[in-house]
């Protein structure tokens, strides 16, 4: 027993397993008296390899969730860290119950469902846990299923995602080529919605935002990643000529320079273009 608990305090992982023979509350409590919060019954489980049955992993999905994204609460700084906590202490015990609940609630047509959902996607992409690292893959395509939603809010917390994905250790079988597309298509999107009717000055501002972070996801790309050259290589090049991307053309070009570069320390085989496999 650890010494900073006090004599008679109840254990934690009693408490857990007590907790989970029972109907649990959907609520985010916090420092409760005479209860273990969620944050703590949480740790236990993680700390001690205790999968969450489904029922209840997807009750407290769902109570976490609603706090998160929901325009009636008005979170403090602190309170949104530590609901955000809770999420990734859910992904640690019980990732594929949690990735495959914001699969589901990125379906549903609303956008503050959507932006909610991303940046917790973002986060657990953020957070590099064993758990999640091995389910990249399933983590991009839940964000995927949202990617149609033309909510500016909505393409910025995607892009937030794309941006985070891309500089995390890999990106080897998580399909990351469709979320580097994603941002050429959305500069293409911006480019043109600032091209043609005039727009609102707050709708200018964001399309000019988002036109912003797909020039700096794209000046990020950074080729020691792991997967990163395989992912890049050669498809990159078909952004080289269409007048659409011209605007893209300073990190394009440095980043297929330094793919160049690469492939020629390798060897001249593995700088020749491959048209029958991927790419081109």
């Amino acid at each position: 027993m650890s010494r900073s608990r006090r004599e008679g305090a109840p254990d934690p992982l009693s408490q857990l397993k007590a907790v989970l023979r029972r109907d649990l509350l959907p609520y985010y409590s916090k420092g409760r008296p005479g209860q273990q919060s969620l944050r703590q019954l949480l740790e236990v489980s993680g700390e001690y390899k205790i999968l969450l049955p489904e029922g209840k992993c997807q009750a407290i999905c769902s109570a976490l969730h609603d706090r998160i994204c929901s325009p009636t609460q008005q979170l403090i700084m602190e309170n949104q860290m530590e609901l955000c906590y809770c999420i990734l202490l859910l992904a640690r015990s019980s990732p594929d119950d949690l990735i495959a609940f914001l699969h589901s609630q990125l379906k549903i047509e609303n956008e503050s469902v959507h932006v909610a959902s991303l940046n917790l996607l973002r986060a657990i992409i953020g957070a590099d846990l064993p758990e999640t690292r091995v389910r990249k893959f399933l983590i991009v395509k839940a964000v995927k299923s949202a990617l149609s939603d033309q909510s500016a809010k909505v393409r910025m917390a995607a892009l937030h995602f794309v941006r985070k994905l891309l500089s995390s250790g890999s990106v080897e079988n998580c399909a990351a080529w469709d979320m580097v597309a994603y941002v050429f298509s959305e500069f293409n999107v911006s480019t043109r919605n600032l091209q043609g009717t005039k727009l609102p000055s707050r709708d200018v501002q964001e399309e000019s935002t988002i036109q912003t972070m797909c020039i700096h996801i794209l000046q990020g790309l950074n080729i020691s990643v792991t997967g990163m050259t395989r992912v890049l290589w050669p498809r990159l090049l078909t952004y080289v000529v269409p007048t659409q991307y011209t605007g893209t053309l300073k990190p394009l070009c440095r980043c297929l320079q330094e793919m160049a570069e690469k492939k020629m320390q390798e060897g001249g085989e593995a700088a020749c273009l491959d048209y029958s496999g991927q790419g081109l």
